[in-house]
């Protein structure tokens, strides 16, 4: 019998998405290795980021709702109803970092940059993004007009802009996520 990632987060299955984020945030906490040095401590952080990734992808939780942890993984049902819409397979393996899940969901994010050239650049902040924030992604940029083969750097510059008001249900939703 294979993981149940609802138990590893010490949820009901049919957790709403924001038990599941409110389960996560507790677990994370509590187990982090910066803050937990019991023995199998960093084991238990790494499962409740993989318990996470599943379970805060719709795609991913749906498979592992209906086929459980050898669905996801590949070893599901065999014939032609296994696997995704229109019979094609999925395979699912935790390649995340949980220390980086843990910065992403507690204050870090990744922005993804548009390039002048078509590509998308993922970059990842931990720290606060204010306004008028400006960072330098090395050898992202145009290409150096005396060697073509090599590029400049990309500026990134930060455009903030605030809402003027807040709606009440807004309100509660950041008053249950940001601490106090």
């Amino acid at each position: 019998m294979g993981k149940d990632y609802y138990q590893t987060l010490g949820l009901a299955r049919g957790a709403s998405d924001e038990e599941i984020k409110r389960a996560y945030r507790r677990q994370a906490l509590r187990y982090h290795p910066d803050k937990n040095k019991e023995p199998g401590a960093e084991e238990k952080f790494k499962e409740i980021a993989e318990a996470y990734d599943v379970l805060s992808d719709p795609r991913k939780r749906e498979i592992f709702d209906r086929y459980g942890e050898e669905g996801l993984k590949g070893g599901g049902p065999s014939g032609g109803s296994s696997g995704g819409a229109n019979g094609t397979s999925f395979s699912y393996t935790f390649h995340g970092d949980p220390h980086a899940m843990f910065a992403e969901f507690f204050g870090g994010c990744t922005v993804n940059v548009p390039t002048l050239d078509g590509r998308t650049i993922p970059v990842v902040f931990k720290d606060v993004i204010r306004p008028g924030m400006r960072r330098k992604v090395p050898g992202e940029g145009l290409p150096l007009p005396k060697m073509p083969e090599k590029r400049g750097d990309l500026i990134i510059e930060f455009e903030v802009i605030f809402p003027e008001r807040i709606p009440q249900t807004s309100r509660t939703v950041l008053e249950q996520v940001l601490p106090i």
